[in-house]
């Protein structure tokens, strides 16, 4: 499937925005199920002070993973907005309310 850069430029536009609430919403369940973990640990003296830590270690790791994929995302983010004004761009000025860009098709089409 080929696709054309007006179309492509509104599809990528779209999906980065879901690939970045993704990792942001991974991040925070991982914050939560840690805080939670811990709370529980906290609350509950009679549990030993080594029990879940091998499980919090874990989570740890995931969540310095996830902050590392969000930060590869911005950048990646970052470079496609660099390529969509090189090769995305109008060639002449026109204005926003023109068709090509509240066209239906174009959303249809990145569809």
């Amino acid at each position: 499937m080929s696709l054309s850069i007006p179309v492509a430029t509104v599809r990528i536009a779209r999906e980065i925005n879901q690939a970045e609430a993704a990792i942001d919403q991974a991040l925070a369940a991982t914050a939560a199920l840690m805080h939670s973990s811990m709370v529980a640990r906290v609350d509950n003296p009679a549990i030993d002070a080594a029990c879940g830590h091998t499980a919090l270690m874990r989570m740890h790791k995931t969540f310095g993973g996830l902050l590392a994929a969000r930060s590869d995302m911005l950048r990646a983010h970052g470079s496609l907005k660099s390529d969509a004004r090189e090769y995305a761009g109008a060639d002449e000025p026109t204005c926003p309310d023109k068709e090509v860009f509240t066209g239906a098709e174009l959303v249809e089409a990145a569809g």
